[in-house]
């Protein structure tokens, strides 16, 4: 009988990992698109801001536009870190000292009522994470444990180094044996029945009342916890409580030391440099160029790869900037230009292929940008040497 509950559970499990990866895909692709949309929005705004005078009374409805659009692209940035399609900096950390360093930032979250404690591990060991993945995956978890405690109740945010064995494993899909550190968030608030814990890391998912959340909470935690390479698993019943588990492997290296980073003495000037933009979106394009053009840096447009390649032939190019995602290949481009234009700097830009942007080791720009961020790019990578 034991045998057939955990196959059952098993196998529920596995159908709501691999329902996780399906509304991931679908994620990604939804943000890609709005980006775009975003991105022409917010550039025009940007050109609108630059034609109109500092007292004309259209600048407020224009920045009231430009809000709305940053707040529309928050949430397509949380669809992608649903589907986990972004890029992840790692770097060695002590979870013990994360947590110190957001402590009063955590206490300010929370009601009054609750009391707050924070049980560190002696001897902790390190994980090598993506800093501001984590510090987003506890912020969010100890907001939902605050809500689920209306009438006040204690929140309790433990860490520990932990061994997971087979039997964890397959009791567990989705999790490895080897060696973690784990940090947890208690709370001794409603709980939750097993229905809802089926569905709690699906995105727009929410017990809570209409305007109260949007669901992407703890959808974001999950696919930040996968995107660190950890695990996340609950525990809760009904009117007693939850906690949430989260498992980033554990490894034994010594915290590096971050090197000092050399700054350009000799003063930028935009002055006839050439960009190649390759981007198929013409409206996105239009603008992105209209951007460019008014910082001072001459601007050569492509939609397709083919045409990208006539114009890279036929003249002079300091930089290209261009979206993986096109016409004719954006991978086969990668290649043609590190064959035939050896040298050439290349900016990346996309509201979807991080990943793959990643593994490039390429310079990256995120759908939707403002313009000082894009400018700020180019700059950096005009002034390399």
């Amino acid at each position: 009988m034991n045998e057939d509950v955990a196959r059952v559970r098993r196998q529920g499990q596995l159908r709501q990992k691999e329902k996780m990866e399906a509304m991931g895909r679908l994620a990604a692709g939804v943000a890609h698109d709005f980006n775009n949309i975003l991105g022409i929005i917010l550039g025009h705004c940007e050109i609108l801001d630059l034609q109109l005078q500092s007292k004309n009374p259209a600048g407020k409805h224009v920045h009231a536009i430009e809000n709305a659009a940053k707040r529309a692209a928050v949430l397509t940035r949380r669809l992608l870190a649903f589907s986990r399609d972004q890029i992840v900096r790692p770097k060695i950390v002590d979870l013990n000292t994360v947590i110190g360093d957001l402590r009063s930032m955590l206490s300010s979250l929370l009601c009054e009522g609750i009391q707050f404690l924070v049980e560190p591990a002696f001897d902790l060991g390190r994980v090598e994470v993506d800093e501001s993945d984590i510090t987003q995956v506890v912020m969010n978890m100890v907001v939902n444990a605050r809500d689920a405690m209306p009438n006040g109740g204690v929140l309790i945010i433990r860490t520990a180094n932990i061994d997971l064995d087979e039997v964890f494993v397959q009791q567990h899909v989705g999790s490895r044996v080897g060696s973690f550190v784990m940090l947890s968030v208690t709370d001794s608030g409603q709980g939750m029945t097993h229905e809802t814990m089926a569905h709690i890391f699906e995105p727009f998912f929410t017990t809570k009342e209409v305007g109260k959340g949007t669901g992407l909470g703890l959808s974001t935690v999950y696919n930040a916890v996968k995107r660190n390479s950890g695990y996340i698993s609950v525990r809760s019943k009904l009117g007693e409580g939850s906690t949430f588990e989260v498992y980033l492997p554990r490894i034994d290296l010594t915290m590096p030391r971050e090197e000092a980073r050399s700054t350009a003495t000799e003063p930028f000037s935009c002055f006839s440099k050439a960009i190649l933009l390759v981007e198929d979106d013409q409206q996105f394009r239009e603008t992105i160029c209209q951007l460019l053009k008014s910082s001072g840096y001459v601007v050569l447009e492509a939609a397709t790869v083919h045409d990208a390649m006539i114009i890279a032939n036929e003249r002079r190019i300091d930089l290209v900037l261009t979206d993986l995602m096109i016409p004719g290949g954006g991978r086969y481009f990668i290649e043609w230009l590190k064959t035939s234009k050896p040298g050439t700097r290349v900016l990346y830009m996309s509201g979807y292929s991080a990943t793959l942007i990643d593994s490039l080791g390429a310079a990256f720009v995120q759908k939707p940008f403002s313009k000082d961020c894009l400018l700020e790019q180019v700059e950096q990578l005009l002034t390399m040497t």
